[in-house]
């Protein structure tokens, strides 16, 4: 039997970046009628269809993510609580780094162009906002962001920690857990963003626990 594996995590990847970048360049009309974008072979609205289509690739990088962190809980038996919390630690301090440099990067691109002061206040305020807009935390602490797309790293922050909880439920209670996230907004009040893509936060943990994209891989 053929198994998912981390190509093909990659891959799926690898699609949900190219969906999103063409649902930010061109998901706009007014941006498409200023840069007089050629729309051939396809039309306008052709265009602005699939592109809104594009805003999926979200849920893909949950869903992939998520069935990752799970998988690599599933396949280890003996792990503990403890060793799933340390785990789950050495993500979250990785994805700050990562999104630090990021941070960093456009900052040493892009310096002229912002007015930090500003954005952020001056003096200790000034600084302490800034740190948390450099390592992702802003949308979590709802601080000012450089960059307003940056709100995914609350969904990031999140999925690091609440799948390995989605993951251990999952075992005990099985794929009826996807029917639980169904209904979860309508009884605990969930973040707009982490409601929006919560059940695929399961959906990802459910596939890893019936290895379902594995089975999929296999039926061709």
């Amino acid at each position: 039997m053929k198994e998912f594996t981390k190509e093909h995590s990659l891959i799926a990847k690898g699609i949900a970046i190219m969906l999103l970048l063409f649902y930010h360049l061109f998901h706009d009309e007014y941006v498409l009628n200023d840069m007089q974008v050629n729309y051939a072979p396809l039309s306008k609205q052709g265009i602005l269809t699939l592109s809104g289509f594009g805003n999926i690739c979200v849920a893909v990088f949950v869903m992939i993510t998520a069935y990752g962190i799970a998988h690599s809980i599933l396949k280890d038996d003996s792990m503990t609580l403890k060793q799933i919390g340390a785990n789950s630690v050495k993500r979250f301090w990785k994805l700050i780094r990562n999104f630090f440099i990021v941070y960093v990067s456009v900052n040493l691109i892009c310096f002229s162009f912002f007015n930090y002061a500003s954005l952020y206040g001056e003096g200790k305020q000034g600084i302490l906002f800034m740190l948390c807009d450099a390592t992702g935390l802003s949308p979590v602490l709802k601080t000012p962001m450089l960059n307003e797309t940056w709100w995914y790293m609350k969904v990031a922050y999140v999925l690091i920690f609440l799948v390995p909880l989605m993951t251990i439920c999952v075992k005990k209670m099985g794929n009826s857990m996807l029917l639980f996230s169904l209904f979860a907004p309508f009884i605990v009040n969930l973040d707009k963003d982490i409601e929006r893509y919560f059940f695929f936060f399961v959906f990802g943990v459910c596939a890893a626990y019936g290895n379902w994209f594995s089975r999929v891989i296999n039926l061709q």
